[in-house]
């Protein structure tokens, strides 16, 4: 049922964002009809253009690891508010994002339950 819920959640979240335009143009994942190969194609487009200009290029590429366990949600919250998500909506967003348990293994030790206000689940379709 969770999972249910999440895609019809997703669906109405993204055609919002897309709708009023609130997704940066730069953005490939998690964006419909669009993928890792229209960032190389733009990647490749931009270095092209100012190579063929003789101008001098420059990247800059990051992996950020731990993404989702480092998603603050307080500030995730304020910003879709600021996005123009409240009412019924943000709520939903609130407890589903609000009180989850947490657990670690290391080397085979499984680690207390404790509550923290990072991290999002990363098997969701929302995220």
């Amino acid at each position: 049922m969770s999972k249910f819920l999440e895609k019809i959640f997703n669906k109405r979240l993204m055609n919002y964002l897309e709708k009023n335009e609130l997704l940066d143009k730069n953005q490939f994942d998690f964006h419909a009809n669009r993928s890792t190969d229209d960032a190389v194609l733009q990647l490749t487009s931009n270095i092209t253009r100012y190579l063929d200009k003789n101008e001098k290029v420059i990247g800059v590429f990051l992996d950020l690891q731990k993404a989702f366990d480092t998603v603050s949600v307080p500030i995730l919250l304020t910003r879709l508010e600021n996005m123009g998500i409240r009412g019924n909506a943000l709520m939903w967003f609130q407890d589903y994002l609000s009180d989850r348990k947490q657990r670690f293994r290391v080397d085979g030790l499984l680690s207390n339950e404790f509550s923290s206000i990072y991290g999002v689940p990363q098997c969701s379709t929302l995220m």
